[in-house]
């Protein structure tokens, strides 16, 4: 009768220790753009059970994950669905899976998701469900993006770079303005990727005469041997035959 009380007190912090884990797990996943979800094998529900934070990660309730068994399939994204659909698809043979894709969450916005999941099995070792988490990870991708393009930027500066510098010092070979212009052509050649054809023109007057050039054959030489100035414009032409006038662009 003594050790009573002593157990009574084991329990209830026990249970203070389970509630403070609870609390802290509680607190972590409201801190991060990511729900807990769970679902069976065989996919015949929705989710038997996704944490409360989905609210704020796609701005739907828990609810419509749980009772509407196609929701969270028909809002993946068209180009990514069939990818998915095969991935999660876990048995024996893969027991767990991680892909990223986009989702429309509320407003019909599209988010990234990055999605990890595990296969868990009973105690005959029967596959039971799918544990996983849901971690919104479009900042990292919109991070991603404008790195590429900020390297993509750089990669043509570099490039454009180093046609001018191979063009200079072609130039500067000779001093017959002739050998200068054949020079210019064989290094944008070189340097120039997909150049199915280069032209180098002089303005003469009102007019822009042909000098040098790659890729061309005589009868289109005939046509395009003068050109009519159009001024404040640069000449791009076709391989049809005719000049196309554009703006003058970086």
């Amino acid at each position: 009768m003594m050790d009573k009380p002593k157990e009574t007190r084991v329990k209830k912090t026990s249970n203070e220790a389970l509630r403070e884990i609870e609390l802290r797990q509680s607190l972590i996943l409201k801190s991060v753009p990511m729900a807990v979800y769970a679902v069976n094998v065989n996919g015949e529900s929705g989710a038997i059970y996704i944490s409360e934070n989905i609210k704020i990660v796609t701005g739907f309730e828990a609810e419509r994950f749980m009772t509407d068994k196609e929701f969270w399939q028909l809002g993946i994204h068209p180009e990514d669905r069939d990818k998915v659909l095969n991935t999660v698809n876990l048995d024996s043979s893969k027991t767990n899976f991680e892909i990223e894709y986009s989702w429309k969450c509320s407003h019909d916005k599209y988010h990234w998701f990055l999605d990890r999941a595990v296969l868990i099995n009973d105690k005959n070792g029967k596959a039971r469900e799918i544990v996983g988490t849901w971690l919104d990870i479009t900042e990292r991708k919109k991070a991603e993006d404008a790195l590429k393009q900020s390297n993509a930027e750089l990669s043509k500066k570099s490039r454009y770079e180093k046609i001018i510098n191979s063009v200079t010092r072609s130039v500067h070979k000779s001093i017959k303005l002739q050998q200068v212009f054949d020079n210019a052509v064989n290094a944008l050649s070189t340097n120039v990727e997909c150049a199915d054809a280069i032209e180098i023109y002089v303005l003469e007057k009102n007019y822009a005469v042909l000098k040098s050039h790659s890729g061309i054959t005589e009868n289109y030489i005939r046509l395009v041997k003068v050109l009519q100035n159009s001024e404040n414009h640069t000449w791009m032409v076709l391989n049809f035959g005719e000049p196309l006038y554009i703006k003058d662009s970086d």
